[in-house]
């Protein structure tokens, strides 16, 4: 999050107009986490928004122009399939799972991780596209999406998966009937 507020600030300074949007839950018990004291400092500084925390994301996808995710270390985020599902640009960083969903320059833009630079360049680089451009990213987002993360797709590589483990395993029976599993 820190890479996140540095480069808000830096994104401030050249766009004065940009708007840097935080939602979700403050975790205080998480010992990674960003102080309360240093987060509302932050906020003060007025580079960053803070929404607090919602049961439903869609609504702050929906008014965004593009969903910034800076994560560390993550599985395929959901926040980031929500977003591309409603057509929206992805910033993310180049970690197992984030890496996954964006496309370099089709449908959003990779940042290596822990960099503030970087990622108020494609922040800056998001900013100054055009409408247009920012809308054919978002259609891209979603094309992506329904290609490779759509349930039925993952659902089907999963049974894949299982049934290419179990028939390593020969021995492996059901208990209804003694047919093999899957």
């Amino acid at each position: 999050m820190e890479e996140y507020a540095e480069a808000s600030k830096q994104v401030r300074q050249i766009a004065k107009n940009a708007e840097c949007w935080i939602v979700g839950e403050l975790s205080p018990s998480n010992p990674s986490a960003v102080s309360k004291s240093k987060f509302f400092n932050w906020i003060e500084s007025k580079n960053i928004r803070y929404f607090g925390t919602t049961k439903d994301i869609r609504g702050y996808i929906k008014q965004a122009d593009v969903v910034v995710l800076p994560s560390y270390r993550e599985g395929v985020p959901r926040a980031i399939l929500e977003a591309m599902s409603m057509e929206k640009p992805i910033i993310t960083t180049d970690v197992a799972g984030c890496n996954d969903t964006v496309e370099e320059g089709e449908n959003g833009f990779i940042v290596p991780p822990k960099d503030s630079v970087a990622l108020a360049r494609a922040m800056i680089q998001m900013y100054l596209q055009s409408a247009e451009e920012l809308e054919i990213m978002g259609k891209k987002s979603r094309q992506y999406v329904l290609e490779r993360f759509d349930d039925k797709i993952i659902t089907k590589s999963y049974l894949k998966l299982l049934r290419e483990v179990l028939h390593t395993f020969p021995d492996v029976k059901s208990k209804r009937k003694g047919q093999a599993i899957l």
